[in-house]
């Protein structure tokens, strides 16, 4: 993933915002720093966990980021929308904070567990079909703006193949709304995970 760009704004273009009626082009760079900088703060969380939490990025983070790289390959505008979604810059936030954190307990937070569902989101809406266990802290899966889904029976982890949630007995297609649907593979990530090692 290439380091944003550097951004520049005319003095037309600030006159426009200072008498409350952008030009297209100011809003284009306002939403454009917008985007540079959530794509710092989210590659400094892939770089901090990385190192400070190597469970977590050798269990999930190193595939949900190879995702969130190919999601911005895929379709740049449908990531960053992802990207810009409200909720995504406060954990961001959260989560650098947690990071960095000197406590051993803290640098495993569950913060880190929304970089999960942050690629899983931005794969599908980029059009892709991700296969990415997501973990659920609290037995909560959140995907921006896609919603989160509580998962029932205290289940810890889910598995995203492709539109197909599967947190171990059910397997809703994102989007539906009738309830869960039957599976007859369902299976936790964790499984998949004890029987192939």
């Amino acid at each position: 993933m290439t380091a944003p760009a550097t951004l520049r704004m005319t003095v037309e273009d600030f006159a426009s915002l200072a008498g409350c009626h952008p030009s297209p082009t100011a809003l284009r760079v306002l939403r454009d720093g917008q985007v540079s900088r959530r794509l710092l703060m989210l590659m400094s969380v892939a770089d901090t966990a990385r190192s400070s939490a190597p469970e977590f990025w050798e269990s999930w983070g190193a595939a949900a980021w190879e995702w969130c790289v190919r999601a911005r390959e895929a379709d740049v505008r449908a990531f960053e929308d992802v990207l810009l979604h409200p909720h995504v810059g406060v954990w961001l936030g959260r989560c650098l904070r947690d990071l960095n954190d000197p406590r051993p307990a803290v640098r495993a937070s569950p913060e880190c567990a929304g970089l999960t569902g942050l690629a899983a989101a931005a794969a599908l809406r980029a059009g892709l079909r991700p296969h990415l266990a997501l973990p659920a802290p609290g037995s909560l899966v959140w995907l921006p703006t896609w919603g989160g889904v509580r998962l029932a029976g205290g289940v810890r982890e889910a598995c995203l193949r492709g539109d197909v949630l599967d947190p171990g007995g059910w397997s809703p297609a994102l989007g539906e709304r009738d309830g869960p649907a039957a599976h007859d593979t369902a299976r936790t990530a964790a499984h998949d995970r004890r029987a192939s090692g």
